[in-house]
C-alpha cells in the first residue's frame, strides 16, 4: 500500500468515527444520520453530483457508485424493517452496516478523485458539511447586524475547534448549531422549519427526477407541488403525517406530471408493507 492510500485509509477511519458520534447523529432512516436541529448528513451518492468530475472521473466512478447503491437499497429496506419492528438493537447493526458502506465507497472513490475533491467529498458528507448547510439556511433569515456578528463568531469557533479535535467535530458543531438556533427569534426559528422541510422535500424530489428531462411547463407543476408539500408538512402533527405528505407528493409527481415515458425512467418504488 503506497503512503498516499495509507493516509486516506487514515483519514476515512477518521472521519467514520466522528460521522458515529453519537451527540450529533440522533436517528438514523433510509437516507442516512439525522443530526438535531435540521443537521442532515449528506449522503456520498448526492455529494458526488456537487464535485464537478471529468467524463473520464464520471466513467470510474459509475461502477463504484452503481454498487454502493445498490447495497443501500438493501440496506434502506433494512432500516425501514427495524423502525416498523421497534427493534433498537437491529437498527443500531444495520446503522453500523450503513457506515461500513459509506468508508468502503468514499476508500474506493479515493482512487478516482483529486485531493480537492476528496476533502470536498468529507466535508459535505461529515458533521461540517452538516454545519455548513445548517449556516446557510439561518444567513436566510433576515438576520440583524448583531445575530451575523454571533453567527460568523460561532461558525469561526465551531470550524477552530474541530480541526483540532477532529473526534469531537460532531458534538463541537451540534453545539454550535444549538447555540445558533438559540439567538434566533421565534419568527426566524418557524423560518428556518420552513427551509428545513423545504429542503427535504425538494431533494427527494429532486433524487427521484434525476434520470428524466421535464418541460418547463412540468418543472412548474413540480415547483407548485413542493410548495403545496411544503404547507401540508409544517401543518402535520407528527414523522408519519410528515412522511404521508412526502409520499403523496412523489405519487404526484409520478401521476399527475410524468408522461408514461417518463415514469419508466424514475426509480423503482420501494416496497412497502
Amino acid at each position: 500500500m503506497t503512503m498516499c492510500k495509507l493516509h486516506w485509509l487514515c483519514v476515512m477511519v477518521a472521519v467514520t468515527l466522528v460521522v458515529a458520534a453519537p451527540a450529533f447523529a440522533q436517528e438514523t432512516g433510509p437516507r442516512g444520520p439525522r443530526g438535531r436541529g435540521g443537521m442532515q448528513l449528506m449522503s456520498v451518492q448526492d455529494a458526488v453530483k456537487q464535485l464537478n468530475l471529468t467524463a473520464e472521473q464520471k466513467g470510474k466512478a459509475a461502477p463504484i457508485l452503481k454498487a454502493d447503491a445498490e447495497a443501500r437499497q438493501k440496506l434502506n429496506q433494512e432500516m425501514r424493517e427495524t423502525f416498523r419492528g421497534g427493534d433498537q438493537a437491529a437498527r443500531t447493526a444495520v446503522r453500523d452496516k450503513i457506515r461500513a458502506l459509506d468508508t468502503k465507497t468514499k476508500l474506493q472513490l479515493g482512487a478516482v478523485l483529486t485531493k480537492e475533491q476528496r476533502a470536498k467529498l468529507e466535508r459535505m458528507t461529515g458533521p461540517g458539511g452538516a454545519f455548513d448547510r445548517f449556516v446557510a439556511m439561518v444567513e436566510k433569515l433576515s438576520l440583524t447586524a448583531t445575530q451575523k456578528t454571533q453567527l460568523a463568531k460561532e461558525v469561526k469557533t465551531a470550524n477552530t475547534d474541530a480541526a483540532a479535535k477532529a473526534d469531537e467535530a460532531a458534538r463541537i458543531y451540534q453545539g454550535a448549531a444549538t447555540k445558533v438556533t438559540g439567538m434566533l427569534t421565534d419568527e426566524q426559528k418557524a423560518k428556518l422549519e420552513q427551509l428545513r422541510q423545504a429542503q427535504q422535500l425538494q431533494a427527494r424530489v429532486d433524487r427521484m427526477l434525476e434520470n428524466v428531462t421535464l418541460t418547463e411547463e412540468q418543472k412548474a407543476k413540480v415547483r407548485k407541488l413542493v410548495e403545496q408539500a411544503q404547507k401540508d408538512s409544517m401543518a402535520a402533527s407528527d414523522r408519519q403525517a410528515r412522511r404521508e405528505v412526502m409520499q403523496k407528493l412523489t405519487e404526484s409527481v409520478r401521476n399527475d406530471v410524468l408522461t408514461e415515458e417518463q415514469r419508466s425512467k424514475l426509480p423503482a418504488p420501494r416496497s412497502r408493507q
